[in-house]
């Protein structure tokens, strides 16, 4: 079997599809005419139903059962003792006029008892409502109870409870939900976001769709009822039902879901573990993400002030009082500032709030398996603050004592920035300890929309101790969060927090769930990347050592001291020594000073550089309106807008041509003797005449003394600034290329990625046009000469992708010749050019280098996880254990229900530590031998260990445990 790099083989297990296309789903339509039949005979009494009642042989039974097995025929008595502990079966009876109508149990006379065993009546039996509603997964159903009333009784709600249905009041309840309806709500609405009024009002659908019978309206009282199930369940999956304390002592964050591979002091972690020197000691830091998220809006209500949150700040959420009542020190705060112009930002920051209790919610989380930290969400008044951010990233942290954090948020490079000066306005105990090194990044997809000095102080590609952590999964939480921002924006102040709280909470425990598969496939994918990367690594410093010896011990330096000290020298960057007509513009500008202040000037409000300017200004505005004219089909607004367009060009084509004679003055006697047919009507079209538009024999006829210079001067740097935008497109066009071929897997994405590519082509050909023009310009300006060895004429098939090493050559060819035009020697030329190679090289070696040591950090953080995964499952069990018998009271068969709950969940945590263990035991040793390997050769190369073959399972390892459920 084939391995790669690693000597890792993998195997997966897919799944197999039934394709819908198949003969199979033709040859079964000749039987559809006796699948309809065999529907229709249910409609009737069936084919057994004749032989009297099933049960004592009654000759006449016109009773069924829908929710029983075989529609079977009863008769009235024998139906409702079958069904005393069936109650909420759905029957039909059949009619005189030969059909099925519905009809209940409590119809025909069923009364539900409770309080006692159903084989045994109350004597003192206290009669309930008869109209009492019960809903249940069959439907919403109106039945006759009856409770308990002997001495001893319990309260009603308590009767209620006993026999798993949720009363919607404790004060005279005549409302009630199945707990197994709750559980399956519960699900499709965390797993399929389904909204409880579509859930309630599907309820009535099932069995009054007709409408015929009138239903009384539960909805509020089952949404209140979802509310409090959320609550409890959460209260009892966090322990506090075995907590001899109580539900109301529990404390901020206590009932989070935490993520069970970050490290956990006391829990997951060695002891000595903050001992440990700097190059062991990462690997017990936290990753973590920050990031706003404003689709999550939250309507102001007129019953916030009656609606507070069941766990304030018990959970996911900061706790509300104390934040709210730092914010309000800070309503005037100035919006965030920040070095890009992130448009949904700015939008979302100055969008009208009007109406709105929360623009959105900023978060943070685990950034390294993406998972909701304990108070780590808070809602945004009006933008991103950074008195909200600011809180909500030390809420979700104030209790670590892990010495190394690393935060990514998308303006870090701006946030950072007094940040602790800021920290020292909020309250104590959010106040982080000196010993800890917080480290600020940006995540890998937004630095890219950053200046250039953010790239890379910020980059987690050459930030230590991160592994190959991108920052950017948040926006994987956000995307299946934000499936519920409609529902929730409706919510109260609590229920909205409440709902929330559930769903990031469910987000987590799919996450632990799923622990398995993830880190076991990050794994397998992570062992030959750290490999293949370590080698090229060795290789490319191998090729080096003959004729760079001395380079690669002083890059090495370098990198080490700037990994510590970023206000070094960083080694990632190249100096920037291309021409930019910005450079040129801003030379000429200053010329243009120097003469005036000589009295050499000319007495026109235009110079000659501007004049020339503003033509090639005219002339890119020219090039935009032709290919916008170009497009078929335009619409009203579109053809409004390339006239208003042509308008105004038109006009400033007019301008440009009054001031021409000033420094053209043959222009207008060479005009005469080629007759011209311009039409103002495509004023795109028109030529404007500069210096290049003539043969070089005739330009020093028609023009103003060095006019022709000044323009040389100009297209020059125009066309290779224009040059370098083409490279800069094609490496977007790779890039682009590159992410559909990994992630376009379904016909939408598909699409979205070629409107993506097709809207780069344009921009591709667009500058590939100015070059032409440019260019062309140039050659009527100079002639043919050695500038064309770097400036070349353009082919359709130069308009590609090209290597690092054709770039490099190309890119000192135009530096030679910048550098010789400003008047420096070729031999100093020369001696820049090779340190400038060299300089590359270094910028080669440090990347790679960055890639070896991220890709091996992953491996070793990975391992770390997985083993601080199990070293978690283990100590939950101890908790579960002794939380068994913390909580003793003084009821028996209630302390029977604490003890078997914790002692369910403690064998489940043991079973998952060892399927965890068993998983990943094969791959945990293959890492611990690669990195063992690399460590051990330096310069004889890597030697591969045998293959290994992993076997991964590609769907989600679900739990068959219900250890959560109440």
């Amino acid at each position: 079997m084939p391995t790669d790099g690693s000597g890792l083989v993998v195997k997966t297990k897919a799944k197999r599809y039934v394709n819908s296309d198949a003969p199979l789903l033709t040859w079964k339509l000749q039987y559809r005419q006796h699948y309809l039949d065999a529907a229709l005979l249910l409609d009737g009494r069936g084919r057994h139903n004749l032989q009297g009642c099933t049960s004592c042989q009654d000759p006449d039974p016109i009773y069924r059962c829908l929710d029983c097995h075989g529609y079977w025929m009863y008769c009235q008595k024998c139906i409702v003792e079958i069904h005393r502990s069936e109650p909420l079966h759905l029957l039909e009876k059949w009619t005189d006029d030969d059909f099925f109508e519905k009809c209940t149990l409590r119809d025909l006379g069923l009364r539900i008892q409770l309080g006692h065993p159903k084989t045994v009546s109350c004597p003192m039996v206290k009669r309930g409502h008869i109209d009492f509603v019960l809903i249940h997964t069959n439907g919403i159903h109106l039945v006759a109870v009856d409770f308990c009333g002997c001495p001893d009784k319990r309260e009603h709600y308590d009767q209620i409870l006993d026999v798993g249905w949720w009363p919607s009041s404790p004060l005279d309840p005549q409302t009630a939900t199945m707990f197994q309806l709750l559980r399956l709500f519960h699900s499709l609405n965390l797993q399929g976001c389904i909204p409880a009024t579509d859930f309630y009002r599907s309820l009535e659908q099932l069995n009054h769709g007709d409408g015929l019978v009138c239903l009384p309206d539960r909805l509020q009282q089952f949404m209140l009822t979802v509310r409090e199930w959320r609550h409890i369940r959460m209260a009892k999956r966090g322990g506090h039902g075995n907590d001899p304390t109580g539900l109301n002592a529990t404390k901020q964050s206590e009932l989070a879901v935490p993520c069970r591979s970050c490290p956990h002091p006391g829990i997951n972690l060695p002891q000595g573990w903050e001992r440990e020197p700097p190059n062991t000691r990462w690997l017990y830091g936290l990753l973590l993400q920050e990031d706003a998220n404003f689709k999550q809006k939250s309507r102001l209500r007129s019953t916030d002030g009656r609606d507070p949150a069941l766990g304030p700040g018990w959970a996911i959420f900061v706790g509300g009082d104390t934040y709210f009542a730092h914010l309000s020190n800070y309503v005037d705060q100035e919006e965030i500032n920040h070095c890009v112009g992130f448009a949904a930002l700015w939008s979302a920051n100055n969008r009208r709030s009007k109406g709105l209790r929360a623009t959105g919610v900023g978060s943070v989380s685990c950034a390294h398996n993406d998972s909701f930290r304990p108070n780590g969400l808070g809602d945004l008044q009006k933008g991103e603050h950074y008195v909200n951010m600011d809180y909500i990233f030390l809420s979700s942290i104030m209790a670590t004592s892990l010495l190394l954090v690393t935060i990514s948020y998308d303006i870090a490079c701006q946030w950072f920035r007094n940040f602790f000066t800021r920290m020292d306005q909020l309250p104590v105990h959010l106040q982080l300890s000196p010993a800890i090194n917080l480290r600020f990044r940006i995540p890998k997809f937004h630095l890219a929309a950053h200046k250039e000095i953010c790239h890379a102080p910020f980059s987690l590609n050459y930030t230590k101790w991160v592994g190959r952590t991108d920052g950017e999964g948040v926006e994987r939480m956000w995307s299946w969060l934000n499936k519920v921002a409609h529902s929730t924006s409706m919510m109260g102040y609590g229920g909205r927090q409440d709902t929330l709280d559930d769903f990031c909470n469910f987000w987590n425990w799919r996450k632990m769930v799923n622990l398995g598969s993830s880190l076991l496939q990050r794994m397998t994918l992570a062992i030959p990347q750290a490999t293949v990367h370590r080698q090229a690594f060795r290789a490319f410093t191998d090729g080096l050592r003959e004729h760079h010896t001395a380079e690669l011990l002083e890059w090495e330096s370098q990198v080490r001291a700037w990994e510590l000290d970023q206000s070094k020298p960083c080694p990632f960057d190249l100096p920037h020594d291309d021409l930019r007509m910005a450079d040129i513009k801003k030379a000429m500008a200053e010329e243009d000073h120097l003469r005036e202040e000589r009295g050499n000037g000319t007495y026109s409000d235009t110079s000659p550089s501007a004049f020339l300017i503003s033509g090639m200004d005219i002339e890119e505005t020219q090039q935009e309106l032709r290919v916008a004219a170009s497009k078929r089909d335009l619409t009203t607004v579109e053809a409004t807008q390339l006239q208003t367009s042509r308008t105004n060009l038109l006009k400033r084509i007019k301008r440009f041509r009054e001031t021409q004679p000033m420094y053209m003055s043959g222009l207008s006697d060479y005009l005469k003797q080629f007759p011209s047919d311009e039409t103002t009507s495509t004023p795109e079209l028109m030529p404007l005449y500069l210096p290049s538009f003539f043969p070089a024999a005739q330009q020093h006829l028609i023009c103003q003394p060095n006019l022709n210079e000044l323009e040389d001067r100009l297209r020059f740097a125009q066309t290779t600034e224009v040059l370098s935008n083409l490279r800069r497109q094609l490496r977007t066009r790779s890039f682009a290329n590159s992410y559909k071929t990994r992630n376009a897997h379904s016909q939408g994405a598909y699409t979205r990625s070629r409107l993506l590519q097709n809207q780069i082509e344009v921009r591709i050909w667009a500058i590939r046009g100015q070059y032409d023009n440019a260019r062309a310009a140039l050659l009527s300006l100079r002639g043919p000469g050695d500038w064309e060895t770097s400036l070349r004429l353009l082919h359709a098939e130069d308009i590609r992708g090209i290597n690092e090493r054709a770039l490099t050559a190309e890119e000192q060819e135009e530096y030679r010749h910048a550098r010789l035009l400003a008047g420096v020697s070729p031999e100093s030329v020369q001696n820049e050019l090779d340190g400038r190679g060299v300089t590359s090289l270094r910028v080669e070696w440090v990347k790679a280098r960055a890639r070896a040591d991220r890709w091996q950090e992953e491996v070793l953080l990975l391992e770390e996880e997985m083993r601080r995964a199990i070293a978690f499952c283990k100590w939950k069990a101890e908790y579960w254990d002794n939380a068994a018998t913390t909580r003793c009271p003084d009821d028996i068969d209630l302390r029977e229900g604490i003890r078997a709950y914790a002692y369910r969940q403690a064998a489940n945590e043991r079973r998952r530590a060892s399927q965890w263990k068993d998983k990943w035991q094969a791959i945990r040793e293959h890492a611990r031998l690669v990195m063992n390997e690399q460590h051990g050769q330096i310069d004889d190369g890597l030697t591969v260990p045998p293959a290994l073959i992993v076997e991964l399972d590609l769907e989600d390892d679900v739990e068959t445990d219900k250890g959560d459920e109440i």
